[in-house]
């Protein structure tokens, strides 16, 4: 075992951008990974969204129709499930612009939403533009802006109290692998859920970098308890069985929805 490991360690030190491939594999190699380790040739199974739909309806607002963001039905998502667990508390890790906060805030009691702090995206070298349109939608007394590095925040005070946790921070493997990891300890209880965004490039693209980030932070006992829910861009974690199947690329449509567009005010 020593003799393997410094055979990798010295590889590593010969080959410097090997360390790139283990902390930021490619979507060839994360696929081929997922197959070959876990047996997911089709990505995870499917549940339908309208398992989650209020008597078959839901609505996001707000919504801004602008890159970067979570699709309607992403958000439809996680404000149903707000709704339907009785959520009281709930934890996301990437704010943006708030569209996925202000989307569940008025059906819970808390909202805590972590992002990096402002010098810190300056010094990865965002816009002034992007760092402005930080937060911008936040507002309401149950929302609580935190503010750090999700690889280096102290998570410890949140462990055991939330209902509803999103993952929707930095999308490379080891970033996806950490923010899993400590999502699964801030779950309260049996109930609680966690809902990863952009397990998906689409509905029907799986982001396999991300789905062996998923697969790795998980135990390989609680991997039945991973699905993706159609239409949208999101895999869950869900202790309470859910009807799924794993299907083929493209999925062949089981539902169709209406949408409506409202403009609610001016910004």
């Amino acid at each position: 075992m020593l003799s393997k490991l410094l055979s990798i360690i010295l590889t590593l030190l010969k080959q410097p951008k090997a360390i790139l491939r283990v902390l930021h594999p490619t979507e060839e190699e994360s696929k081929y990974t997922v197959m070959a380790k876990y047996g997911f040739a089709n990505g995870l199974k499917v549940v339908a969204l309208d398992n989650f739909l209020e008597n078959k309806k839901g609505v996001s607002n707000p919504y801004l129709f602008l890159e970067g963001g979570s699709l309607p039905t992403d958000l439809i998502l996680l404000n149903q499930l707000a709704q339907k667990q009785n959520t009281q508390t709930y934890f996301e890790i990437g704010t943006w612009r708030g569209e996925s906060a202000m989307n569940v805030a008025p059906f819970v009691e808390k909202v805590y939403t972590l992002n990096l702090p402002n010098e810190e995206i300056r010094r990865r070298g965002a816009s002034e533009s992007y760092i402005t349109q930080g937060g911008m939608l936040l507002q309401g007394p149950n929302i609580v802006q935190l503010y750090g590095d999700s690889q280096t925040f102290d998570f410890s005070p949140f462990f055991s109290a939330c209902d509803l946790v999103f993952v929707d921070g930095d999308h490379h493997y080891a970033s996806v692998v950490k923010d899993s990891q400590n999502a699964m300890k801030l779950l309260k209880n049996e109930d609680s859920v966690l809902v990863w965004h952009d397990y998906g490039f689409s509905p029907e693209e799986i982001r396999w970098e991300i789905l062996l980030a998923i697969l790795d932070s998980i135990p390989e006992s609680l991997h039945h308890c991973l699905y993706h829910v159609s239409n949208t861009k999101c895999a869950i974690f869900c202790k309470r069985p859910l009807p799924a199947e794993f299907l083929t690329r493209p999925l062949m449509p089981k539902s169709i929805f209406e949408v409506t567009v409202q403009q609610v005010k001016d910004l």
